[in-house]
């Protein structure tokens, strides 16, 4: 399956300081990777309803900058539960505001009608657009003119039909 982010953009973005998971890499082997993948799971679980996902990553196409950045942050918090908190540090309470802050990115990306977060498809290459990731959606209701407008379409659309 597809990983929005490895273990060397976890140690630039992630909460978690790098010769920590240097050394829990080395004590666990392949437990990151596994955080990572689960993760990254559960991020499209909750954004398949409005989005085709898993998102397409590769180096010429990569995932969302804000899908990967909020991943880091996701997987920082649940490999910090498994090294251990420190009760007194400050620092662990800003990972857990920045795990807080991604699921309710996440949420809000999920969200087709009151959410205001909506993701590209991928990243765009130099000099392209954004491309809307949502793959389902479409308006909830029209208006007419008319109040007779309706019915003047649908008579024209069986008509069409015959």
């Amino acid at each position: 399956m597809t990983q929005y982010v490895d273990r060397d953009y976890l140690k630039i973005v992630g909460n978690v300081p790098p010769e920590v998971l240097d050394q829990f890499e080395a004590q666990y082997p392949g437990r990151i990777d596994a955080v990572i993948e689960a993760v990254c799971r559960v991020v499209d679980g909750r954004l398949a309803k409005r989005y085709a996902t898993p998102f397409e990553h590769t180096a010429k196409k990569p995932a969302p900058e804000a899908i990967r950045m909020h991943v880091a942050a996701l997987v920082s918090h649940q490999l910090r539960i498994m090294i251990g908190f420190d009760p007194g540090s400050q620092q662990d309470q800003l990972l857990v505001a920045a795990k807080d802050e991604a699921w309710a990115y996440i949420k809000e990306a999920a969200d087709s009608k009151e959410g205001l977060v909506e993701l590209p498809l991928r990243e765009p290459l130099p000099g392209e657009k954004d491309k809307s990731g949502v793959k389902k959606g479409g308006p909830l209701s029209s208006s007419n003119a008319s109040p007779y407008a309706w019915a003047d379409q649908q008579r024209q659309r069986v008509r069409r039909s015959r």
